[in-house]
């Protein structure tokens, strides 16, 4: 009775019925979207047993779990929560939970019934970017074909999240660790920093996150608002980390990660133009006079 007890209080306190509430809501129109028990996640981690750790963020600890269906997933522990944030949680977890685009990681659902926040991902099996671009798993991103395809799944994700996800969403940490590859090697982007919150009176939704240094747009790193063109720029950084094969398509590839990174933010293409000449290349790098058609893309 102590324990229900406690975890009624915990649930309320964490705001777990206004969560409830929106889910619910007409204007959220969630499916889908589950608050788990605790004593299910304590039982799918061996209650959280380090040799179920995954890793550790700047505020949590991720775990992998196996839910009592068989599905495999991973579960983000906060190791504090501010509870003067906590309605700023909330909506972030109803605009994530939003997100279906398949080259995004699922949020599956959250649990607020223990004095810190649980979130539940999709798990992604194959690692991420970072890991096969630097050689800690030697297979696969051999070929520049596979590198070109991961790309323009990602920018696709991107575009989706800057303007067709039900409220506009800025990443704001793009970067080859945040992009995951699943069992079939397709790209999904991760890393929102959830347990970080939002600013609910923005248009433009934003984690609160800082970002990662050699990522960073040098106008936001200068005390200018983030902006659509920020992500931009970091994307344009991973573009240019995977110049490393020698197919005349990387010159076009080249291009534009150097719109991407450039310093006039106004100057830069969006995330939808990026996608668009993405595509292109990859439908051009099979005619047979690619070379010349490279040229011509410098000044699309």
């Amino acid at each position: 009775m102590r324990k229900i007890k406690q975890k009624n209080k915990f649930f309320k306190q964490n705001g777990g019925l206004l969560l409830k509430q929106q889910l619910s809501s007409h204007e959220a129109n969630v499916e889908h979207t589950k608050l788990f028990d605790s004593k299910d996640l304590e039982k799918a981690t061996d209650h959280f047993n380090m040799n179920r750790i995954l890793g550790h963020g700047g505020q949590s600890t991720v775990y992998k779990g196996l839910l009592a269906d068989e599905k495999i997933v991973v579960m983000k522990k906060s190791r504090v929560i501010d509870e003067g944030k906590l309605q700023e949680f909330i909506n972030e977890v109803v605009i994530l939970s939003q997100i279906n685009h398949k080259n995004v990681v699922k949020l599956i659902g959250c649990c607020l019934e223990t004095g810190v926040l649980l979130l539940v991902y999709e798990q992604i099996p194959n690692g991420t970017l970072f890991q096969y671009v630097n050689g800690q798993i030697e297979e696969f991103l051999r070929t520049w074909d596979m590198r070109l395809r991961i790309v323009t799944e990602v920018v696709g994700a991107f575009f989706y999240l800057h303007s067709a996800a039900s409220s506009p969403i800025y990443h704001r940490d793009i970067k080859f660790t945040s992009i995951l590859l699943d069992e079939k090697y397709r790209a999904k982007v991760a890393d929102f920093g959830t347990l970080r919150s939002i600013t609910i009176d923005q248009t433009h939704l934003t984690t609160l996150m800082h970002g990662t240094f050699g990522y960073l747009d040098p106008e936001y790193f200068q005390s200018s608002p983030f902006i659509e063109k920020s992500d931009v720029y970091s994307f344009g950084v991973v573009l240019a980390e995977l110049l490393t094969g020698k197919k005349e398509e990387i010159i076009a590839v080249a291009n534009l990660a150097k719109r991407c990174l450039d310093l006039n933010g106004k100057k830069r293409p969006t995330m939808k133009e990026v996608a668009i000449e993405l595509e292109t290349i990859q439908v051009l790098q099979k005619a047979p006079n690619f070379e010349q058609n490279c040229e011509e893309l410098e000044y699309v």
